[in-house]
């Protein structure tokens, strides 16, 4: 998982601001969206807390090309099918500073009509030495009685990005159901723009609910 754009998050900075992936500059460029994000506020925070010599270092993960393709790397929640928390978190190390995580939650929502609908959110995000730099979701709201899925109703994507040298966006799929399932499907394409060239990587994201909450979430290449 990794780097992309949808609703929300920070944006890319342009290859010739190299001063963001100095200390100062990248103080400067998260206390920009600190004040209208909590999100960012709180990769603020923690950067701070890093001392001088861990946050060249953390900097320098930001603009390893490695690093950044690895942590957008082909990932899928379970070989089967898992039950969505209220909110479940699982970790993947990728090497001893850099994680690959995904995460789930379930919430209640009135209809109007039906009286409650289910939405599942699947996201995946990365850090680097603790920092939340990227996150990934997806969602899909539906109505389902006992045995199977009735209706979707709507679904949809959000991504939260804080390296400065990747650009994000999302190509939504109109939800369906199939198999008695809710589907929702998100195309993303994350553009490495500060690694001194041009690079892109594109990404599918796929989230598939049953009736009883259980689903499966997937990242692979587009």
């Amino acid at each position: 998982m990794g780097v992309i754009v949808s609703g929300g998050g920070a944006h890319a900075a342009s290859p010739d601001q190299a001063d963001v992936y100095t200390p100062a500059g990248h103080t400067a460029y998260l206390e920009e969206q600190a004040g209208s994000d909590p999100e960012a506020q709180e990769v603020l925070t923690s950067f701070k807390a890093l001392s001088s010599d861990h946050q060249v270092e953390f900097l320098n993960y930001l603009r390893d090309p490695a690093v950044i393709k690895a942590s957008l790397g082909a990932s899928e929640a379970a070989d089967s099918a898992r039950i969505a928390g209220p909110r479940r978190t699982d970790e993947t190390k990728i090497n001893k500073d850099v994680s690959l995580a995904t995460e789930s939650k379930t919430e209640r929502v009135r209809n109007r009509v039906a009286g409650w609908d289910d939405k599942v959110t699947y996201s995946e995000y990365s850090k680097v030495m603790g920092i939340k730099v990227t996150k990934l979701s997806i969602w899909v709201r539906y109505n389902a009685t006992r045995g199977a899925v009735q209706k979707v109703h709507n679904s949809g994507s959000a991504k939260k990005n804080f390296n400065p040298g990747v650009a994000i966006s999302a190509d939504n799929a109109r939800p369906w159901v199939a198999g008695k399932k809710a589907h929702a499907e998100t195309v993303w394409e994350g553009h490495l723009t500060g690694l001194g060239g041009f690079v892109q990587i594109d990404k599918k994201q796929s989230l598939v609910v049953s009736w009883d909450r259980t689903y499966k979430g997937r990242l692979v290449d587009a």
